[in-house]
């Protein structure tokens, strides 16, 4: 289990990334290579899975780094996740959001 002080961090980390996608200063390669895989194992990760609230900030960054993406890599990105809904039955409702 997380300690509390790395657990905020985490969380706090999540949040500048959002701003910094918000602003649309990253690169579409850099938010796809790099970024939201890391993002990803945040929201899939079985330890992580017990604190709601990273998870929650997990999914919240996902929507903002989807939303700087160009619609061909959107697009790719939901498809995806949908084929991942069949498949990952652990994890169906934090796909769905």
């Amino acid at each position: 289990m997380l300690l509390f002080f790395q657990l905020h961090r985490r969380i706090r980390a999540l949040r500048r990334l959002q701003a910094h996608c918000q602003q649309r200063s990253l690169r579409t390669t850099t938010l796809t290579a790099f970024l939201l895989p890391l993002v990803t194992h945040c929201v899939f990760d079985h330890t992580a899975a017990r604190e709601h609230n990273l998870v929650t900030e997990a999914v919240t960054t996902i929507g903002t780094i989807s939303a700087s993406l160009p619609w061909s890599k959107y697009c790719s990105l939901l498809r995806h996740y949908l084929k991942l809904l069949p498949v990952e039955k652990t994890f169906q409702k934090v796909i769905v959001r």
